[in-house]
C-alpha cells in the first residue's frame, strides 16, 4: 500500500458556519412545513400527560422517507421498541431552564444556555479545556472536534445567527443551533443532550411545556438517519437532508401521539 493510499487516522472537524436563510432556496418550504407539523404536534401534545412522552416507539421495521437514510443499513438494526426516558429527562431539564432563565434564545447568550443545560445534565458543566475526539470508527479513524479555543467564538456566531434569523421558521433556527452545539462540543459530556434541549427551546411552542420532539429516540429509530444528515450539513453545508429529517420527525411524532399509550406494540 502506498503512503497516499493509507487511510488517515485523524479527521479534523472544522467549526460550523451557520447558513443564511435566504440562501436555502427550495429547502425553505420544507422548514415552513416543519413549523406547521410542530405546531400541530404541540396542539396534540397539550392534551397528553407528560407532553406525550409516556409511550414507546415501535421498532423501525420499514424505512420511512425523510427519517431513515440510504446508509442506514450500515447501522445495527433496532429490534425492540424504544422507550422515551432520555427525552423525558431532557424535557425536565428544559422546563427547569425555562423557569430559571430571564428569557429564551436569542435573549440568553448561547454560552449561558449550554452551561445551564449542562448543570442540569452532568456533574461538570464547565467548558472543556482540551482536545477531544470520537472513538475509532470501523475504519480505525477518529473524528477530532474543533479545539477549545473555538468554543466561545462558535457560540458567539450562534448568538449572532439567532439574532439575525428572527422571522425565519423556528425549526430552521433550532436545527442550526443544535448542529452548531454538536459541532463545537463545548462540554466534556452532555453535548448531544444540550443540543436537543436547545432545539426544543427554540422550536417547540410553549418552550417544552406542552411539546417536546424526542430527537434522541427518533434518531435511534432512524438507524443513523439523523447523524448522517447532521454530518451532511456539517461537512458539506448541505442543509436539505436535515430540513427533510426535521419535517419527517415532527410529522412522525404527531402521528405517533395519536396512538394510545397503552396499546400493545406489535412485534
Amino acid at each position: 500500500m502506498t503512503a497516499s493510499a493509507v487511510p488517515r487516522r485523524w479527521l479534523w472537524r472544522k467549526p460550523l458556519m451557520p447558513p443564511a436563510w435566504d440562501a436555502l432556496g427550495e429547502h425553505r418550504a420544507v422548514f415552513h412545513a416543519a413549523d406547521a407539523a410542530i405546531a400541530a404536534g404541540a396542539r396534540r401534545a397539550a392534551a397528553l400527560a407528560d407532553a406525550g412522552l409516556n409511550r414507546r416507539l415501535p421498532p423501525p421495521r420499514d424505512r420511512l422517507r425523510g427519517i431513515h437514510h440510504p446508509l442506514a443499513a450500515k447501522f445495527a438494526p433496532v429490534g425492540t421498541s424504544i422507550d422515551l426516558s432520555r427525552s423525558q429527562m431532557e424535557r425536565r431539564a428544559a422546563l427547569a431552564m425555562a423557569d430559571e432563565a430571564a428569557g429564551l434564545p436569542p435573549l440568553v447568550p448561547a454560552a449561558q444556555l449550554v452551561r445551564t443545560a449542562a448543570r442540569h445534565l452532568v456533574d461538570n458543566p464547565a467548558f472543556r479545556t482540551r482536545q477531544i475526539a470520537t472513538d475509532r470508527d470501523p475504519m480505525g479513524r477518529h473524528i477530532v472536534f474543533p479545539g477549545p479555543e473555538h468554543i466561545e467564538p462558535q457560540l458567539g456566531r450562534l448568538d449572532r445567527f439567532l439574532a439575525e434569523s428572527v422571522g425565519a421558521p423556528s425549526s430552521f433556527r433550532a436545527i442550526v443551533a443544535a448542529a452548531m452545539i454538536v459541532n463545537c462540543h463545548a462540554l466534556s459530556d452532555g453535548n448531544g443532550r444540550a443540543s436537543r434541549i436547545l432545539f426544543n427551546l427554540i422550536a417547540g411552542p410553549g418552550a417544552a411545556r406542552d411539546y417536546y420532539l424526542p430527537l434522541y429516540e427518533i434518531g435511534v429509530f432512524s438507524r443513523g438517519g439523523y447523524i448522517i444528515r447532521l454530518r451532511q450539513a456539517e461537512l458539506h453545508a448541505d442543509w436539505g437532508p436535515l430540513a427533510e429529517f426535521t419535517l419527517a420527525a415532527a410529522s412522525f411524532w404527531h402521528r405517533q401521539m395519536a396512538i394510545p399509550a397503552d396499546l400493545p406494540i406489535p412485534r
